[in-house]
């Protein structure tokens, strides 16, 4: 009985250790987005010229950074960015990239509308 109790405890810590990990690496990439305009813009990651989930919002004159999960970047999938301004509600899409675990990108949005520039960082090999 004892032997049983202290085997069922090895697997349940086995097993919890695991789901810490998985936790841990939720997400795959990280966007930074840098807004140079002053309107907050809403960013959304789309696929194939869908919107997909809204990462959040990044305030006028300022940064910020999003993290993209496996569901918002499959590996080796295209992907493109959106930004909506909250008053005007303008639209600015990003070109489209690949996606890669373990890539930043840095998405920067200049003060004028259509001026933005993406670019990004695939981790070394």
């Amino acid at each position: 009985m004892k032997n049983s109790i202290a085997a069922l405890l090895v697997v349940v810590a086995c097993a919890s250790s695991g789901a810490n990990r998985a936790a841990r690496c939720r997400f795959i990439a990280v966007l930074n987005v840098t807004n140079e305009r002053t309107e907050d813009e809403t960013i959304y990651v789309t696929h194939d010229g869908y919107k997909g989930r809204r990462l959040g919002l990044v305030n006028g004159l300022e940064s910020a950074t999003f993290e993209l999960t496996p569901s918002d970047a499959s590996n080796l999938s295209n992907l493109q960015f959106l930004a909506t301004a909250s008053l005007s509600g303008a639209t600015e899409l990003s070109e489209s990239i690949t996606a890669e675990r373990g890539a930043r990108y840095d998405w920067r949005l200049a003060a004028g509308h259509g001026q933005q520039f993406l670019s990004f960082r695939f981790p070394a090999r």
